[in-house]
């Protein structure tokens, strides 16, 4: 086994990528580009040369697996299989970095859950278009969004991957309304402005102890419970006098 293998093999077991491998129908009978050396190639591979052509691939597998492949049998093997099967690799390195937080004081404490959600995307090559939408006009026509959602407490993460139809308002939407999360016990929702809907908020608030914390979108109004209107400034300089006088 190379060295770039043998440090691949502290996290991932040939074994266990194998029978994964197997399970995602990536791999159905004996191939030279097993599922753990497909990892190794796009990912360490992809690191080195992120610009990596198939032929470039193909030599990497070469030198750092031993395994004598041409670039067409590198391109066969990029379909709907390998990516399931990166897919759960993901998913099982995901795993690994669960460190659940211990907490003995403090406001977070009647939280079992304490879910922060945020997005990033970035343009892709126009080639793969039609697989990860872009946004048109001037921009590429190619990128993909990824959402990642952090149980804060847990320290377990969600994610989805996508092009720019996984919006972030949408993406909360559906998390919250298929109960894509383990939504057991106390809930607390974080987020910027870009997941602000009043109808997913109002889903939020519907389910016994699920809460969401949000800034204030400009020109939302807030009200009391019995339906009168609430301001927000005036509220805020009398809690906090000191703030408000420091701003003159």
């Amino acid at each position: 086994m190379s060295t770039v293998e043998v440090e691949m093999s502290r996290f991932f077991s040939n074994r266990e990528m194998e029978a994964l491998a197997r399970s995602t129908a990536f791999v159905e009978r004996r191939s030279p580009i097993t599922g753990f050396k497909f990892l190794v190639t796009f990912t360490t591979g992809l690191l080195n040369t992120p610009e990596g052509t198939l032929a470039q691939l193909a030599a990497f597998l070469s030198g750092a697996c031993q395994t004598a492949v041409s670039a067409q049998a590198v391109d066969e093997r990029i379909n709907t299989m390998a990516m399931e099967f990166m897919r759960q690799c993901l998913q099982k390195s995901i795993s690994m970095s669960r460190r659940p937080l211990d907490l003995d004081e403090g406001v977070l404490v009647g939280f079992d859950h304490v879910y922060v959600i945020d997005s990033t995307n970035f343009e892709l090559h126009p080639s793969l278009a039609d697989i990860f939408k872009g946004n048109g006009g001037g921009a590429s026509k190619a990128s993909m969004r990824i959402q990642l959602v952090l149980d804060y407490l847990e320290g377990t993460l969600h994610v989805e991957i996508g092009d720019t139809k996984l919006s972030d308002p949408k993406t909360l939407h559906d998390i919250v309304e298929r109960r894509g999360l383990d939504m057991s016990g106390n809930c607390l929702y974080l987020s910027d402005l870009g997941y602000f809907k009043t109808s997913m908020f109002e889903k939020i608030d519907a389910v016994p102890g699920q809460y969401f914390l949000s800034k204030l979108m400009f020109g939302v109004g807030i009200g009391d419970e019995s339906g009168g209107q609430i301001n927000l400034h005036d509220m805020l300089k009398k809690s906090f006098p000191t703030m408000s006088s420091t701003r003159g």
